[in-house]
């Protein structure tokens, strides 16, 4: 299994992994200061996390549902990701006093 990453050009905070057994699927890992969210196939998240925490001190907190302020909802069933910025907008609107916007 090969763990090198690549970073994204579009953003430093992205990485690009290549952890399936196969070599046809990129398991993506999002960082932020000490936050990390794991996108990919289940194994593959497995063996990321499995890495990472024999590399770092590690917490797991379980699937993702907010991260960086947007509410994340995934529908195995349905092959389903949802993002969705309701966190992010009642902030906003909370700081401009337009809650009755």
């Amino acid at each position: 299994m090969d763990f090198g990453n690549q970073n994204s050009a579009q953003a430093m905070f992205l990485f690009l992994f290549n952890v399936s057994h196969r070599g046809d699927q990129t398991t993506i890992i999002l960082v932020y200061i000490n936050d990390i969210a794991i996108f990919g196939l289940l194994s593959d998240i497995m063996d990321t996390k499995d890495f990472i925490s024999s590399c770092y001190k590690s917490t797991d907190l379980g699937e993702i549902k907010l991260f960086l302020g947007l509410y994340i909802t995934c529908d195995r069933s349905k092959k389903t990701l949802s993002i969705d910025q309701k966190h992010y907008i009642q902030t906003v609107t909370m700081c401009f006093n337009m809650t009755q916007c």
